[in-house]
């Protein structure tokens, strides 16, 4: 299977998943998860999430003297399918506990890094990708850390 081929159904299968995001946040029925919510259809969530791992991105292409347009549409479409995927993991009480929220994490960071390798253009190796991918989950973390310490 190409390379191409690859990254068209990873994006295709974790696009997929906005529709059920949207679903269950107008059903309201998870009205205590800060990603799911009535009015934001995980929105905020990705876009915060596409804003600050973006500029770890861009930091890190510059820094590896690697393709930066590449790199930030690859961030910003890996972005809509890991958040999405989050909040619907988050979804349920089961989902909220430490160590359900760290596994998910885990699962984040090694698909982000693999789509990094597998997205055409970027020219990472997979242990540039696990890099980056690091620093894009440490930088939406401490984003996301700092919003919940302001409200």
């Amino acid at each position: 299977m190409s390379r191409r081929a690859l990254v068209v159904i990873i994006l295709s299968a974790g696009l997929s998943l906005a529709p059920a995001s949207a679903a269950s946040a107008w059903a309201d029925r998870f009205p205590d998860n800060p990603v799911l919510g009535p009015t934001d259809v995980c929105l905020p969530a990705i876009l915060i999430a596409v804003l600050t791992e973006g500029a770890a991105v861009f930091v890190c292409a510059r820094v590896r003297g690697k393709p930066v347009r590449r790199l930030l549409l690859a961030c910003t479409l890996v972005n809509a399918a890991t958040v999405t995927a989050l909040a619907l993991a988050t979804a349920s009480p089961q989902g909220t506990s430490l160590p359900a929220l760290i596994t998910a994490e885990i699962l984040i960071w090694l698909f982000e890094a693999a789509f990094l390798l597998l997205f055409p253009g970027t020219e990472v190796s997979w242990k540039e990708g696990l890099a980056f991918s690091l620093a894009m989950n440490l930088t939406s973390l401490l984003a996301g850390w700092a919003i919940v310490v302001s409200v």
